[in-house]
């Protein structure tokens, strides 16, 4: 029998909580960069990879036996690092409008709530995810259509750290598992009468 294992990472879950992870923190409509879409209004988040995930250390290899099934399967288990640049897009700056400190201070309030245990229990745990450090928020203003746009932008490592099972407390990432055996159900049933004597 051939087993089928769960996809090491769910992208549209990972990228939809990342999302709602921006939008909630920062109360700013965030998009996933380079869509077929239309520019939402600003101000506004982008997410983009900067690096998908890599080894990091060692991959270990484990055995697990399948109850409802008698198959033992081999399990190969590593930590992946990945690397996520955020960016605040706000409005085209004037010397009244503040924007350039406002793409600042959005930016400043994403990176510290990765500081948060409840924003982590929330938005990544739930997806064996875990905040791994953010570099400091940089300035990228530039001018767009003849205007100077204030953005900043920081970029978030992040470890997918997933266990072979939900309650598993090994730190790792399912990349791959196949049928090593079957479990065959012995001819003879051991009975209290057939045990070994001395």
């Amino acid at each position: 029998m051939a087993f089928t294992p769960q996809p090491a990472i769910a992208w549209n879950d990972v990228e939809w909580t990342l999302a709602k992870w921006a939008q909630d923190m920062s109360g700013l409509t965030s998009v996933w960069a380079e869509q077929d879409a239309p520019e939402p209004a600003r101000p506004y988040v982008t997410l983009d990879w900067l690096t998908y995930p890599e080894p990091k250390g060692e991959d270990y290899f484990s055995l697990e036996t399948i109850t409802a099934t008698k198959e033992v399967r081999r399990v190969r288990n590593g930590v992946r690092l990945a690397t996520l640049t955020v960016r605040v897009n706000t409005a085209p700056v004037s010397a009244a409008s503040g924007a350039s400190r406002l793409s600042a201070a959005y930016a400043d309030m994403l990176v510290d709530s990765l500081n948060s245990d409840t924003v982590v229990a929330q938005y990544f745990a739930p997806y064996r995810m875990a905040p791994a450090g953010a570099s400091n928020p940089r300035k990228e203003d530039w001018r767009e259509d003849g205007h100077a746009v204030s953005r900043t932008a920081f970029d978030m490592r992040i470890n997918f750290a997933a266990g072979t099972g939900a309650t598993n407390e090994t730190v790792g990432y399912i990349t791959g598992a196949s049928i090593t055996a079957t479990l065959n159900t012995p001819a003879v049933a051991l009975t209290s009468a057939m045990a070994i004597t001395s």
